[in-house]
């Protein structure tokens, strides 16, 4: 119907392959895989100051996204949901604002940028996972929803644009601007938006590009993109009209134990996603895996009794 851990977990990731951004000259390239020790590439982390622990009574809090307003002010954008419904994330989330006059804090609820609405929308469950950026004189806020749920659920990406962080936000008309993704990873690039589509949807394991940072197009297929993956991005504070892209950032594993445990690392990812950056090592196409990085995708019981079923039909004269 419609078209982000415990801190001493470091682990440096590089997961990527060879890509162009289409009519341009430019590569945007990313690596080959490969996993480097904690000695090799680590992630240190600062004593965190109680300041800048943000949390709410109420609510729990997930996937913040920060911007510099002309009032000198820092805005975070968030994504939250009623505590007592536990984890409620797919049906309940919504978008929530707070500020702070330090972007290490302590920062204040201000107000609910984008709620949720009603089910017919195609962003009608959730309003989640926000990314803010300036473009221009404006602010440009992506989000993610997830719609329907039958057979699976549908995730998309939209956008809401501001003249300033207070808002009021408003919704694109051509929403959703992405029809795929799991989360919203997006940097500036040149004049305009790049952005990860991650896992999920008809164009999933992608990289996608929008001069004006609504029409985006497919710009190169990559494989193994970085879960939740936050980009450092050293002009995200700027209305740049020249972005020069990104060379890492942080990917948020939740898969590292069983899912009744959930436990969640923090890993690093490399990769020459920049005007600045010329790595030969990082445009190979070749992405060439051991055997067990097949076999560990596994069948599932049904799959393997399905299976069974059609080898006996096939034993027999």
């Amino acid at each position: 119907m419609f078209p982000r851990r415990p801190p001493g977990a470091a682990v440096a990731l590089s997961a990527f392959v060879q890509s162009a951004l289409l009519r341009s000259s430019i590569l945007l390239v990313v690596s080959l895989v490969s996993v480097a020790s904690a000695q090799d590439l680590k992630i240190e982390f600062a004593k965190l100051l109680r300041q800048s622990t943000f949390k709410s009574e109420s609510h729990s809090i997930w996937g913040g996204s920060l911007v510099k307003g002309d009032d000198g002010l820092y805005h975070l954008f968030y994504s939250r949901w009623p505590k007592h419904l536990g984890w409620a994330r797919v049906t309940d989330s919504e978008v929530a604002h707070a500020v702070s006059d330090s972007p290490f804090g302590p920062f204040q609820f201000k107000d609910v940028a984008l709620p949720r609405r009603g089910r017919e929308f195609w962003d009608g469950w959730c309003t989640h996972n926000p990314t803010v950026h300036r473009f221009g004189d404006k602010y440009y806020l992506y989000y993610k929803s997830d719609f329907d749920g039958d057979p699976n659920l549908v995730r998309m990406q939209g956008l809401a644009i501001a003249d300033d962080p207070l808002g009021p936000l408003k919704k694109h008309p051509l929403n959703p601007v992405i029809n795929s993704g799991h989360e919203t990873t997006l940097f500036p690039f040149r004049k305009g938006i790049a952005a990860f589509v991650i896992r999920d949807g008809l164009e999933h394991s992608t990289i996608q590009y929008a001069p004006d940072g609504v029409h985006f197009k497919i710009a190169s297929i990559v494989s193994l993109m970085p879960n939740a993956g936050g980009p450092f991005i050293p002009d995200a504070f700027t209305d740049t009209q020249n972005g020069r892209g990104i060379t890492w950032g942080l990917s948020h594993f939740t898969n590292v134990s069983t899912w009744d445990k959930n436990h969640a690392i923090l890993a690093r990812f490399d990769c020459d996603l920049s005007l600045d950056v010329n790595d030969p090592e990082m445009k190979r196409t070749g992405d060439y895996h051991k055997p067990d990085v097949f076999f560990e995708q596994g069948l599932s019981s049904k799959q393997k009794a399905r299976i069974e079923d059609e080898n006996q039909k096939l034993m027999k004269p």
